[in-house]
């Protein structure tokens, strides 16, 4: 059987990128019932089935209208996993940031995907 990427993901998530913060909380919070996992300044993680759906507040680098959501897989190893979408012909773009790694592809469609690991302590 043919290795995929599933083989490296440990935890799906949907991260949606949204102008309207707080109402878009409340909702997914109050309305829809979602359990919250934790709040930043700009962001608030809910529980959502073996994932997580992310709110976050989108920046002009991040924000795309026409696509505001990215397709994020945290993984353990994000060198192997990197390699392995790269061996597939993919580009990937890797950044570093405190609070973790993130290497970043799109699909056929343009569509943002991240595999994302949290830094070593």
């Amino acid at each position: 059987m043919k290795p995929n990427l599933a083989e490296f993901t440990e935890q799906f998530g949907l991260i949606l990128f949204v102008e309207k913060f707080h109402e878009c909380e409340r909702f997914y919070a109050e309305t829809i019932g979602l359990q919250i996992l934790y709040r930043k300044e700009s962001l608030t993680a809910f529980e959502f089935g073996n994932g997580y759906l992310m709110l976050e507040t989108g920046s002009s680098e991040t924000r795309n209208a026409a696509r505001p959501f990215v397709i994020r897989l945290n993984v353990r190893d994000l060198m192997r996993a990197t390699k392995y979408v790269e061996d597939q012909g993919v580009d990937v773009v890797t950044h570093h940031f405190d609070w973790g790694s993130i290497a970043v592809f799109t699909d056929p469609e343009g569509n943002r995907c991240e595999l994302k690991t949290s830094p070593t302590r």
